[in-house]
């Protein structure tokens, strides 16, 4: 306890010894918002084997500080083929991996490689010959 009891009859010197309270724990790492769109198709499935999968577009919060999120494209969807990854912070093939160290949205692109289809993405026509 805290209470002393000491028997005075002569000088007499009480020490009292205090100790630190324990430290606080540390804090929680930071989190942040992974999103996840598409371009050239839409409800893409992206699976993840680091539990950050989806169907586009999406959203994960509460990604936590310096979390490698792990995201895999199918090679193709809505019968658009995969063409690449933007925002990611390394890409092998259709697997984007994104360190999260702030909010960061990664985007999957579908090319329609169907030509003379009307939609705008045919290559252009070869020049005429001279």
């Amino acid at each position: 306890g805290n209470v002393c009891v000491a028997s005075i009859t002569a000088d007499k010197t009480v020490t009292v010894t205090y100790s630190a309270p324990p430290p606080p724990p540390p804090p929680p790492p930071p989190t942040f918002t992974l999103t996840v769109k598409s371009l050239g198709a839409s409800a893409v499935v992206v699976s993840s084997s680091s539990g950050h999968g989806g169907i586009t577009d999406y959203a994960k919060t509460g990604v936590a500080s310096g979390t490698n999120a792990v995201l895999t494209a199918p090679s193709t969807s809505g019968g658009n083929n995969f063409a690449s990854w933007s925002g990611c912070t390394g890409v092998n093939g259709n697997v984007c991996v994104a360190s999260i160290t702030a909010d960061k949205t990664v985007t999957v692109t579908y090319d329609d490689d169907d030509e003379d289809d009307d939609n705008g993405d045919d290559p252009p026509p070869p020049p005429p010959p001279s």
